[in-house]
């Protein structure tokens, strides 16, 4: 997963003979910018020049870390951490190091690389610090994962805080979080207008589970179809289902339709009661063709 997230934040484009031979000459010539390029292509391959061979990557990755580049010190984490195999602690050991090295560059991805190793325990530390640094440089997943620990920790101050400062960076998942605290949180913290607006910063970015709250929040029955229907387009099931039974009685076409999604989206009860309405050709024909007979 690590080393999808460098990847895509430094991935090199597609490489022809010609630029592989200039980038080598240039990496041994100290040229760190050249030994990421190498190290990246490497890692994730440019056919047919390229095949994927991680140890390479590795082997250039270390030079553009050892020149500096966090970016290069964030790529070789990735690279160890996907080299290491079931209880390699040296190799999980090296991606920590290359990961920290890179965050005390403050490289915000890099921070939450490492307190990712410490969480999934294949090496020890702490990641709260880690999270708190990246979270304080903005990098919203981050302050998605300081707060849920906060909250775990009977923390909601801080919780709060944290999403608050994820959904100011630009976090869906902050901004889900932080409105659900304000509308359903302990009391003190409670917020419901700042809460409505947070759950749609988060379903206008694609969550749609809090189009389906606000829904459920809503003051009339009008808002609340305009939101389940926000929630069915972003596959949400269960506003896809509330959505059909307020639709009921006003226009069974489409409730059948939000029906129809709800089931496409994995819920089953929604299956079901289509299998009610709309029992299978020959269940229906079945009692002519008896009688027939």
């Amino acid at each position: 997963m690590i080393l999808g997230l460098a990847l895509a934040a430094l991935a090199a484009d597609g490489i022809d003979r010609r630029t592989l031979v200039e980038w080598i000459g240039a990496c041994q010539e100290d040229q760190a910018a050249a030994c990421l390029s190498l190290g990246l292509v490497y890692a994730q391959g440019s056919p047919p020049i390229v095949p994927v061979n991680l140890t390479e990557a590795e082997r250039w990755l270390e030079r553009a870390c050892g020149a500096g580049m966090s970016e290069g010190c964030l790529g070789l984490g990735a690279v160890r951490e996907t080299l290491a195999g079931a209880g390699d602690a040296a190799t999980f050991e090296g991606a920590r190091d290359a990961y920290g090295q890179a965050c005390q560059a403050n490289n915000l991805l890099a921070c939450a690389a490492e307190a990712a190793l410490y969480e999934r325990g294949v090496v020890a530390g702490e990641p709260q610090p880690l999270r708190e640094r990246a979270c304080a440089g903005a990098h919203g997943p981050s302050c998605v994962a300081l707060g849920m620990a906060l909250e775990g920790a009977r923390e909601p101050e801080g919780a709060l805080a944290a999403y608050r400062r994820g959904c100011e960076a630009g976090a869906p998942d902050a901004c889900a979080a932080l409105g659900a605290m304000q509308f359903l949180g302990p009391r003190a913290l409670r917020d419901p207008e700042a809460g409505r607006a947070n759950l749609a910063l988060a379903c206008e970015a694609g969550l749609g589970e809090t189009c389906a709250l606000l829904g459920a929040r809503a003051e009339s029955e009008d808002a609340a179809l305009d939101w389940w229907r926000q929630g069915c387009d972003r596959e949400d099931a269960w506003s896809c289902w509330k959505g059909a039974q307020l639709l009921r009685r006003d226009s069974e076409e489409e409730s059948a339709e939000l029906l129809e999604a709800a089931c496409g989206h994995g819920l089953d009860k929604a299956c079901r009661k289509l299998e009610r309405a709309f029992p299978a050709v020959d269940e229906v024909d079945a009692p002519e063709a008896a009688a027939s007979d």
